[in-house]
């Protein structure tokens, strides 16, 4: 939990909100860490980003705040490919995904895997 000084949360919590989970975040902070001390060498893994928010109430709402940065982020490419639609933007299959898996109450089927319009053809 050394490498969890103020700066370093900062920066993990930026690429938290980029990124929207918890390895890859880790993973841009180490390198961003780096590239701007590369005389310093930096460590830092999941695990004491698990421990870190176990243990600091206020850190854990920081990083459900980044979370919810990032599901914003995630809105905002989707309304977008819907307000103009140009070519090949990436897959919207996975996008759709990962409205699903980041903000389940607004964007799962909520219908139990019946399908609405044929539940009103009855």
């Amino acid at each position: 939990m050394r490498y969890l000084t103020k700066p370093t949360q900062q920066m993990f919590l930026k690429c938290l909100a980029v990124h929207g989970n918890v390895a890859n975040a880790v993973t841009a902070t180490n390198r961003t860490m780096m590239e701007s001390d590369p005389d310093r060498s930096y460590s830092l893994d999941r695990s004491t980003i698990y421990i870190w928010r176990k243990r600091n109430p206020k850190f854990a709402e920081a990083m459900s705040t980044a979370l919810e940065e990032f599901s914003d982020r995630l809105e905002a490419i989707a309304l977008d490919r819907v307000t103009n639609p140009v070519g090949s933007r990436g897959s919207d299959i996975l996008l759709l995904g990962l409205l699903n898996a980041n903000r389940p109450s607004k964007f799962r089927n909520q219908n139990n895997g019946s399908n609405s319009a044929d539940s009103t053809r009855e």
